[in-house]
């Protein structure tokens, strides 16, 4: 153990880290759905298939809704010239932060409920539905 420590150390250099996951193909077919707009969050769970892994901050919280699909699905993101970023749909080459993370405000990413596992779902239901 104290080898592994020493090894850690020499590539995060000691200090705190946040928790990255590497997308799509590499993981089994993970996939994130960020919602970036407020008013994306809130109408989620109208639109977006149901999934226990969700995560978030105090200020957005289940923001990111996890999910595994079976094929490939290509990362889309979805924009207004108005409101910016709205939503976006993450996969292979997409490496967000995860909990238990720090978000750039200082605040702490957390699980919904850190025990939950993605649901799987057809890539194409779930581009439906960010669409």
């Amino acid at each position: 153990a104290p080898l592994a420590e020493a090894g850690r150390a020499g590539r995060f250099n000691g200090r705190p880290q946040n928790n990255g996951m590497v997308l799509g193909e590499r993981s089994g077919g993970l996939i994130d759905i960020e919602l970036d707009h407020s008013l994306a969050v809130k109408k989620a769970s109208e639109f977006l298939p149901p999934t226990p892994l969700r995560f978030g901050r105090d200020s957005k919280p289940e923001s990111h809704w996890i999910y595994r699909t079976k094929s490939p699905v290509v990362t889309k993101k979805y924009r207004s010239k108005s409101a910016g970023m709205i939503v976006e749909l993450r996969s292979t080459g997409a490496q967000p932060v995860f909990p238990p993370s720090t978000h750039e405000s200082c605040e702490a990413i957390t699980w919904i409920d850190p025990n939950a596992d993605p649901a799987e779902v057809d890539p194409e239901v779930l581009l439906d539905a960010v669409n």
